[in-house]
């Protein structure tokens, strides 16, 4: 994420309270345990929680652009293509 560089974005440890919070370790617990079944030795499954404000704090066209982004990241990284 940092590489978008974007201003209006921070990284954040805390997953907030609530259906956040839920959503998120629970998608945490989801990955570790079904890759702890795998015959894999590196992690085949992870879990990524973007939490995003609404439009009036941030356009959503700004928000479409930075989702469009961090998911082309994302598929560099898996497709082995990142720099």
């Amino acid at each position: 994420l940092e590489m978008q560089k974007c201003n209006e974005t921070i990284s954040s440890r805390d997953p907030g309270r609530f259906v956040c919070n839920f959503t998120y370790c629970l998608s945490l617990d989801r990955c570790h345990s079904t890759n702890m079944c795998s015959d894999r030795k590196e992690a085949v499954y992870h879990a990524l929680f973007i939490h995003v404000p609404p439009f009036n704090v941030v356009s959503e066209e700004k928000q479409l652009e930075f989702i469009l982004n961090v998911m082309q990241a994302i598929e560099l990284h898996v497709s082995g293509q990142q720099e």
